[in-house]
């Protein structure tokens, strides 16, 4: 074959095998018929079934080769934990891995491709080490990544790399050194493993590209997350999406009512994991609800059917208690307060306690969701000392026999 060569790299395993099936197709729609691609699906264990679909995948001017990297990963001295796994470290290995490129792009498989990405591969880096799209702006962030020593941080979901650069300056040794150490800690520093290790290695090392070539599907969701000086900026956006990525915990696959999901559902209908997809989620949402009654239970008799209730506590018994009133939607919950409000980042919107007095007549009740009797009497008495009535406030024994 003749023509340019663009070298593309994904990672995966088993679990996220549909999903990147679904990437890749997207992205084999949308290719141009000038240059040669070359897809590099990375992986340690990956079922033969898997490796035969996503390899029928390859076309004319596309090659796709799953390839197993055990081997090179020996040698390298990680300890393994619930933050830290061999597969973070994929990307921090290319320039080994791929001594024959001096420049990839790596794509997170739980993306949609909306255009050729030639058109990104082909974007000048202008000396710097990588081209990045910015993290959210959201406050949460900013603060977090301010505490890092970064100003300015990006989403490690889609990378452009400098190969000789990358390898030159040691990024993926310093990143590998900084996860190990951190691993190591009681306290987790590195909320974000190897995205906030590249953040703070690649500081001032990056090239930014406009924002639809990582268009973060989360926060269409619920805006108020983001800025208000950027929420303008991320609409903007939205109308030019050429990589839609769907980050964070939040998956079109689990919730089909979300925006922008149906675009993700309409390319699943047709790849060959569609029946799959649907069971393994049908299936694991059963079995989530199953466990969210296991050890908390609402104490639903305690009000009547579609009371107001403002939900005092964002710890697990809040969290748990709200999910189940979701379910079974007994009760409205109107507001939901804690005094760490700063402190929690979540998809809710959580206030100081203070609301509870400028909000009064959007409630009925409120209910401290704390499984401590002693707090929850403190909590009470705070309540009282505010000037609430005591026959609003309820607490109860949430810990099912």
């Amino acid at each position: 074959m003749s023509g340019e060569v663009i070298p593309i790299i994904y990672s995966v395993n088993d679990h996220y095998a549909p999903y990147l099936y679904i990437s890749l197709q997207s992205l084999v729609k949308h290719v141009g018929s000038i240059c040669n691609y070359r897809v590099y699906i990375l992986y340690t264990r990956l079922e033969e079934r898997h490796i035969k679909r996503l390899e029928n995948l390859q076309r004319k001017n596309i090659e796709i080769s799953c390839v197993e990297i055990s081997k090179n990963m020996k040698g390298i001295d990680i300890e393994e934990s619930n933050y830290l796994t061999v597969e973070t470290c994929y990307r921090l290995l290319l320039p080994e891995l791929f001594p024959q490129y001096s420049r990839i792009l790596y794509i997170d498989s739980d993306t949609l491709i909306m255009a050729d990405v030639a058109e990104l591969f082909r974007s000048p880096l202008n000396g710097k080490v990588a081209g990045v799209m910015h993290e959210a702006s959201s406050i949460h962030l900013r603060k977090y990544y301010q505490s890092l020593g970064v100003s300015e941080a990006f989403n490690a979901g889609i990378l452009l790399i400098d190969l000789i650069l990358f390898r030159e300056k040691k990024i993926g040794i310093k990143c590998l050194q900084l996860l190990i150490e951190d691993s190591k800690r009681t306290n987790r520093r590195l909320q974000y493993m190897d995205q906030d290790a590249l953040n703070i290695v690649l500081k001032d090392k990056v090239s930014f590209f406009d924002s639809k070539w990582n268009f973060l599907y989360r926060y269409m969701q619920d805006l108020d997350l983001l800025d208000t000086e950027s929420q303008a900026a991320y609409l903007e956006a939205s109308h030019d999406i050429r990589i839609l990525h769907y980050v964070s915990e939040i998956k079109p696959w689990e919730h089909p009512e979300f925006a922008m999901a149906d675009l993700f559902w309409e390319e699943a209908r047709q790849t060959p994991y569609y029946e799959e997809i649907l069971f393994k989620n049908t299936k694991g949402k059963a079995q989530m609800e199953k466990e969210l009654f296991k050890n908390h239970l609402f104490p639903f008799e305690l009000f009547p059917r579609d009371s107001r209730i403002a939900l005092y506590g964002a710890g697990v018994v809040g969290h748990t208690l709200n999910a189940q009133n979701s379910i079974v939607n007994y009760v409205k919950i109107v507001l939901w307060v804690d005094k760490n409000y700063k402190n929690i980042e979540i998809s809710e919107n959580i206030y100081g306690p203070e609301m509870l007095l400028k909000r009064q007549e959007i409630y009925d009740y409120i209910l401290i969701a704390i499984d401590d009797p002693v707090i929850c009497f403190a909590v009470e008495k705070g309540l009282w000392e505010m000037g609430i009535p005591s026959e609003k406030i309820i607490w109860s024994k949430y810990i099912r026999d």
